[in-house]
């Protein structure tokens, strides 16, 4: 017999992947892709959009998520350097190949510097009329690019609604409303018109398509961005800043959120995601509650089973994108047009290339880039408690331990510079209230094989 607690878990998170945006195999997410279409007039873009129209190709979304949950300070302030550093610690950090959440220990800041520096790249040379193309290309995309990211961000945030209400459409509750449908259809036609979504895509494809045929250029460019967008704290701290949309403020105030629930009928319908068995398995001993006797996330945590014959959950979502790194070229990662400087020490692979539908899984030192991370608020858990539970739990608060429930924190901490404290959750045996807000997981693009140096292109010969 399975475990219930694995199994709600892993059909939690395969709901979350859904309502995200992800999956497009057969019974996860093709008749959703379909009725896009059909609803916007063309394939619909994804959480990983952007860096899919750079790029010329699918790329494919894996959502990572915390066990549990990371709590944030509402007073923090990103326009203080030493803030700023905090919250750009947070994201810097390299994701494994996983459906839940662990850190590599690598910055990403780090293995995109370690390119910079260990890049071979081609004996090519743009053509003056290429060169024209391509200047007229860069000035288009950085006349276009807060436009078509404010819109971008409103579609996306349409797109969420959507996608949570076709995941539990799919396992029998309710026909997608039709107000969703309209703010969507509308949502895309203003990120064409008023975002110029299309200007702004044909000029990021040009960039992409000549930018790398100038290496001195183009490399020196780069160097040049990556050293000028590194910040320094008082205590001579230096770190590359994420530039986050919405801005953190606004993330604790009441716009921009998204209803998601979980229901018995989930757990009974709920098909499994693509990224389950391909990134990462439960730990055998794996219960919905997790524990830590201290207040901070460990690696050491101990789980409690729930042995409930229902359960439900309902929760709010908001999406926070993280794809512009004002320092950073991501397409960097899927160009063809650098090597490893040969006899330089650089050998690693960066990504030997994933493919969640086909159930390749990467290796390397990043095979994932985060592009947006995911926040929940006022989580509200239903169901029959024992006494047992109860006690153990509150037990736990007033020990201030961490407590999560699958990706939530129901109780811990956050330390962050000069921002500190503890955060606690309601518990009763009827239920569970967790209001605050907290990262339960981030939306990564899955990087092809990098470095993957072109054949037909002139190499320098060794």
């Amino acid at each position: 017999m399975p475990d219930r607690n694995a199994e709600l878990f892993v059909k939690m998170y395969s709901k979350l992947q859904l309502a995200l945006g992800g999956g497009k195999s057969p019974g996860a997410g093709a008749d959703r892709d379909q009725a896009l279409e059909k609803l916007l007039g063309e394939p619909a873009p994804g959480p990983t959009s952007p860096l899919s129209a750079a790029a010329g190709q699918d790329v494919q979304s894996l959502l990572t998520i915390y066990n549990p949950g990371q709590y944030l300070p509402p007073d923090l302030d990103p326009g203080k350097m030493e803030d700023l550093y905090s919250l750009s610690l947070l994201f810097d950090a390299v994701p494994k190949f996983s459906w839940f959440f662990k850190p590599d220990g690598i910055p990403i800041s780090e293995v995109y510097n370690s390119i910079l520096r260990g890049k071979e790249p081609p004996l090519t040379q743009i053509t003056p009329d290429q060169q024209k193309k391509l200047e007229a290309a860069i000035r288009k995309e950085k006349d276009l690019r807060d436009g078509y990211e404010e819109y971008m961000n409103k579609y996306l945030e349409a797109r969420m609604a959507y996608d949570g209400a076709y995941a539990t459409w799919k396992n029998g509750g309710p026909s997608i409303p039709a107000n969703i449908e309209v703010k969507l259809e509308n949502a895309f036609k203003n990120w064409g018109a008023q975002g110029r979504k299309s200007a702004y895509e044909s000029a990021r494809a040009t960039i992409a398509t000549y930018d790398a045929m100038e290496p001195e250029t183009f490399w020196n460019d780069l160097t040049n961005r990556y050293q000028e967008g590194a910040r320094k704290t008082q205590s001579g701290s230096t770190f590359q800043p994420y530039d986050l949309s919405p801005p953190y403020k606004t993330w604790f105030q009441d716009s921009g959120w998204t209803d998601f629930h979980f229901y018995q009928l989930d757990l009974d319908r709920q098909t499994e995601s693509e990224a389950i068995g391909v990134a990462g398995t439960l730990d055998v001993k794996y219960g919905i509650f997790s524990l830590s006797g201290t207040a901070e996330w460990s690696k050491n945590r101990e789980y409690l089973k729930a042995d409930q014959a229902e359960l439900a959950f309902s929760c709010q979502l908001k999406r926070v994108t993280m794809s512009s790194r004002s320092w950073m070229n991501p397409l960097v990662l899927w160009s063809r047009a650098w090597r490893w400087q040969q006899g330089a020490g650089y050998a690693d692979e960066i990504s030997t290339g994933g493919d969640l539908y086909a159930g390749v899984r990467p290796e390397g030192s990043m095979t994932v880039i985060p592009v947006a991370a995911i926040l929940s608020r006022n989580l509200h858990v239903h169901g029959s408690f024992t006494a047992t539970e109860v006690e153990t739990l509150n037990e736990m608060i007033k020990a201030r331990g961490s407590i999560g429930f699958g990706p939530f924190s129901l109780s811990g901490s956050f330390h962050m510079e000069n921002h500190s404290g503890f955060v606690k959750s309601s518990i009763t045996s009827g239920g569970i209230n967790a209001p605050d807000v907290q990262i339960i997981g981030l939306q990564c693009a899955v990087l092809p094989k990098c470095p993957n140096p072109d054949p037909t292109l002139p190499w320098p010969t060794t």
